[in-house]
C-alpha cells in the first residue's frame, strides 16, 4: 500500500469553485480547509483516496473530507506539474465499488499517520489498521501478499514475532500465517490462497 501525507500549513481554501460575493452575502456553507491530506493508492481499483484532516486548538485531529479520484500512471520522465504517462489510461469510478470501500478503515489509518508523522509508528499503525482481520477472501491478488510481507518485516524490525503478531491480529493459527508468508515469498502465479 502506497500512501503519502502532506501538512498544508496555514488554512487556506482548497482548489475548486470560487465563492462569489452573493455566496458570502447568503452565508453559504463552504468546505473547511484541511491541515493534512493523506493520500492512499487503492491499487486494486486504480483509484486514489485523499483523506483530509485538521486539528483543533488542543491538537486533536478530525476528519474534514474524503476525495476519491481515478488514478493515472506516472512516468519517470514526468515532472511534479505534469507527472502523467502520455496516453496513460484511467479506471473510471464505479459507484457500486465506491460503496464497498472500507472508508472508515482508511480514515483511522490517516489519523494514525498524522498523529505520528515523524517516527514511523503512525505508518506502522496504519498498516495494522489496513490489514483486514481474518483470512483473505477467495482470489486475493499479489498486492495482499506483498502488504502482508511488508507488515511482517516491519514487525520483525520491532523485535517481535511477525507470525505470532499477525496470527493474533487476524484470529488465525500461526500455521496459516506461515503458509501465507511462504506464498508471499514464493509466488507461483496463483492469485488464490486456497
Amino acid at each position: 500500500m502506497n500512501s503519502w501525507a502532506v501538512q498544508r500549513g496555514k488554512p487556506a481554501p482548497i482548489e475548486g469553485p470560487k465563492l462569489t460575493r452573493q455566496d458570502l452575502d447568503d452565508g453559504v456553507t463552504w468546505p473547511y480547509p484541511p491541515e493534512w491530506i493523506v493520500r492512499f493508492d487503492l491499487e486494486n481499483h486504480g483509484w486514489m483516496l485523499d483523506v483530509e484532516v485538521t486539528a483543533d486548538d488542543d491538537g486533536a485531529h478530525y476528519l474534514t473530507g474524503l476525495v476519491i479520484r481515478s488514478g493515472v500512471p506516472t512516468t519517470e520522465t514526468g515532472t511534479p506539474e505534469d507527472p502523467w504517462l502520455e496516453g496513460g489510461e484511467f479506471e473510471p469510478l464505479e459507484p457500486r465499488e465506491v460503496q464497498r470501500l472500507p472508508l472508515g478503515r482508511y480514515v483511522r489509518a490517516a489519523l494514525a499517520i498524522v498523529e505520528d508523522p515523524i517516527t514511523g509508528a503512525g505508518r506502522r499503525e496504519a498498516q495494522r489498521i489496513l490489514l483486514p482481520p481474518g483470512k483473505p477472501v477467495e482470489g486475493v491478488g499479489p498486492e495482499w501478499y506483498a502488504e502482508l510481507l511488508e507488515m511482517a518485516e516491519e514487525i520483525e524490525k520491532q523485535g517481535r514475532s511477525a507470525v505470532q503478531e499477525i496470527a493474533t491480529r487476524k484470529g488465525v493459527s500461526t500455521n496459516v500465517v506461515n503458509q501465507w508468508l511462504y506464498r508471499a515469498r514464493h509466488p507461483v502465479g496463483r492469485s488464490s490462497p486456497a
